[in-house]
């Protein structure tokens, strides 16, 4: 008894220390955590050192910097808040002295699966959104994080190096593994790859597949007949629905522009919504400024097949989508929600894109007032931003196109006359190829577009692809745009507010160019699709007003300079400090009850788990003392029987049999079945003095 004495005051004493090793491990993974969350994010401490910043000086600093590396990676626009110091020493300090405290006490209750708060963030931000932290930031939170977990099953001695040494012998084997299969075929895949593959099944996870891969000319199911879209309209029109854009072609893909380039671009399109200009409703602005008084209508989509990650809209959009989607650069639309649009409503005018010459015609030739002088300010600025960002012709499409179509034409007026281009390349594509559905992926990985001007063949992606670069050639601002479909065919007999169903085969590729003053049209470039959507009349008149005419207008105009700084950057907000410590405060207690509750389900489990291996043991005696000592714990009534195997299992040297062991089990299985009873009995009899209550 006293060397049990002696022991127990041992371990009070030495819990009452401090620990060195808990301390170390507490300020190894906040400050882990903390490099990943700064490399991860490109964010610097900026200047004046380990206290400099101030605190809300520094947290802005921060958060600014942050805003800025996702809109430049991501296009996820953020506020950003004037007031930021030049640095943000003092903040970090004082949040990792915080996460370490918290630290400290995870570390110290030895329960390892409150460490999965600082590794699902790590891991979560690298597979899905491609946020990667510098190696040697992650190896250090993966090593703290592996140590603390192994802690208690290591000596107090030697137990950080052990934790190393472990850690590189896996790291270690794994990269030698992954060497020796570099270079074979059927090789493991790099982490980057991965982190692609994931990427993209959780993208399709979230919104459904896309038949055409988003910008890709590899074949696709054409002859889908399963319903895409489900559409009701006011007034019944034939439609085209645009949703992915793509303006540089790459490696046989067409891409969007690059996050960055939408983000640098985000201080004009601010300006030019505050004036009222918009490239995804310039029909509507058109309309407005000739006074056609066209009846505005409204169109419900439903997705029922389609990608939901984009909102399919056509070019006589009116004003904003309901609900609110993510607008690229007024080139095209995306979902807002986590799941993508399921349903949403637009305003549209009537089909516009039938009579586009003519109203571009008219437009030229209308008289400037107040009201157009102001729009084609604001169309100058636009017009600039199109031809820099959608002219792209690189050396080797150039020489392509020059091989197969000749000259580039004469652009003495910016680009080729309208009219003329038009006619060129649907002359051209239509009697120099042949439309087929049936096209097999190349097997030595030759670009697609040269494949189609080799081959002579392919279907809707071809063409527009190869009509993109032409009118580029050209000099005319174009862009490659995958949508679905609303034919005359689809609409015929159809009254307002009746369902159409547009099946995935409606799914289609087309170009759209760039219409000076007017905006981006869609053209038919597809000889198999002509007689499928109303043409233009092109004979009605187009006018070349080229490039260099805009940009003249564009110098000449000094009524405003837009100035492309931070347009969403607000005042100093005095409460911003206390804002974010509640919401850090509020989140911190989110993430600690979750924690808790997963831990302690966790440590259920691992109960379940260690009392049914107990009542399994292979020893029968240890088997009986472990249901008799639980059945104990819960002071339950046992039978005569029971408590004598019970007691001449745990104080007697007796033989305890299988058949001990038997009867035990069959007393804990009739002690669950009456607990079992008396809290149904008690449910029971709770309800029915209820229900009496009541009726009294």
């Amino acid at each position: 008894m006293q060397l049990q004495s002696i022991r127990h005051k041992r371990e009070r004493e030495q819990v009452k220390k401090p620990q060195l090793l808990v301390l170390l491990l507490s300020a190894a993974l906040s400050a882990g955590f903390l490099c990943c969350f700064m490399t991860g994010l490109n964010l610097t401490a900026g200047k004046g050192g380990l206290l400099g910043g101030g605190l809300k000086g520094g947290l802005l600093f921060l958060w600014n910097e942050a805003a800025d590396f996702l809109g430049n990676t991501h296009f996820l626009l953020l506020t950003k808040y004037q007031g930021a110091g030049e640095g943000c020493g003092l903040f970090l300090l004082i949040v990792w002295l915080l996460l370490s405290a918290v630290s400290y006490g995870f570390v110290r209750s030895g329960k390892w699966p409150f460490l999965l708060l600082y590794l699902i963030p790590f891991f979560a931000a690298q597979i899905l959104w491609d946020i990667r932290s510098q190696p040697w930031a992650a190896a250090l939170l993966l090593w703290a994080a592996f140590t603390a977990a192994v802690r208690p099953r290591l000596s107090e001695s030697g137990g950080i190096l052990a934790a190393l040494l472990l850690l590189l012998l896996a790291g270690g084997t794994a990269a030698g593994v992954t060497l020796a299969a570099a270079g074979e075929e059927g090789a493991l895949p790099s982490a980057e790859a991965l982190s692609g593959r994931l990427h993209q099944a959780v993208e399709e996870a979230r919104f459904g597949t896309n038949p055409r891969g988003d910008g890709s000319l590899q074949p696709a199911d054409f002859d889908s007949q399963e319903t895409a879209l489900e559409i009701k309209m006011e007034t019944p029109d034939s439609l085209y629905l645009k949703g992915f854009t793509g303006s540089r072609y790459k490696d046989g893909h067409w891409e969007p522009l690059s996050c960055s380039g939408y983000y640098q671009q985000n201080a004009l399109f601010y300006w030019l919504h505050r004036e009222g200009f918009s490239g995804l409703s310039q029909m509507e602005q058109i309309e407005q400024l000739l006074q056609k008084k066209g009846e505005h209508g409204s169109i419900s989509v439903k997705n029922a097949g389609a990608c939901r990650k984009y909102v399919y809209a056509p070019y006589e959009l009116v004003g904003k989508t309901e609900p609110a989607a993510k607008s690229w650069s007024d080139s095209f639309l995306t979902a807002a929600g986590l799941s993508g649009a399921a349903e949403y409503r637009m305003e549209t005018l009537p089909n516009m894109v039938k009579e586009w010459p003519s109203l571009a015609a008219e437009l030229f030739t209308k008289k400037a007032g107040e009201e157009l002088s102001r729009y084609r300010t604001n169309e100058s600025h636009y017009n600039v931003r199109m031809y820099e960002d959608y002219s792209e012709v690189t050396d080797s499409q150039r020489k392509l196109l020059a091989e197969n179509i000749g000259r580039e034409g004469n652009q003495d007026k910016g680009h080729v006359d309208y009219k003329q281009a038009i006619s060129a390349v649907q002359v051209w594509l239509e009697e120099n190829f042949i439309y087929t559905e049936r096209i097999r992926e190349s097997e030595d990985k030759e670009d697609p577009v040269e494949e189609f001007f080799r081959s002579k063949k392919g279907c809707d992606v071809h063409y527009a692809s190869a009509a993109v670069l032409m009118f580029r050639y050209y000099g005319i601002p174009a862009r490659y745009v995958e949508g679905y479909l609303i034919t005359p065919e689809d609409i015929e007999g159809k009254e307002p507010g009746d369902l159409i169903s547009i099946p995935r085969s409606n799914n289609h590729a087309w170009p759209e160019i760039y219409i000076d003053s007017f905006g981006w049209v869609p053209l038919e470039v597809t000889p198999e699709y002509y007689d499928r959507m109303e043409q233009p009349d092109l004979s009605k008149g187009l006018e070349n007003q080229g490039a260099s005419d805009a940009q003249k207008d564009y110098d000449r105009q000094n009524t405003r300079q837009y100035v492309y700084t931070d347009p969403e950057s607000r005042p100093e907000d005095e409460s911003i400090l206390w804002k974010a410590i509640l919401l850090l405060a509020a989140l911190d207690l989110l993430v600690l009850a979750l924690a808790y509750g997963i831990a302690k389900l966790i440590q259920k489990l691992a109960y379940l788990r260690k009392r049914r291996k107990a009542f399994g043991d292979a020893d029968p005696r240890k088997a009986v003392c472990a249901v008799y000592t639980y059945m104990r714990a819960l002071k339950v009534p046992f039978t005569r029987a029971a408590r004598e195997i019970g007691n001449r299992a745990a104080y007697s040297k007796c033989e305890i049999s299988e058949t001990d062991r038997s009867r035990m089990l069959e007393e804990w299985e009739r002690m669950k079945r009456e607990r079992h009873e008396k809290k149904r009995n008690r449910s029971g009899v709770g309800t029915a003095a209820g229900a009496d209550g009541s009726r009294l």
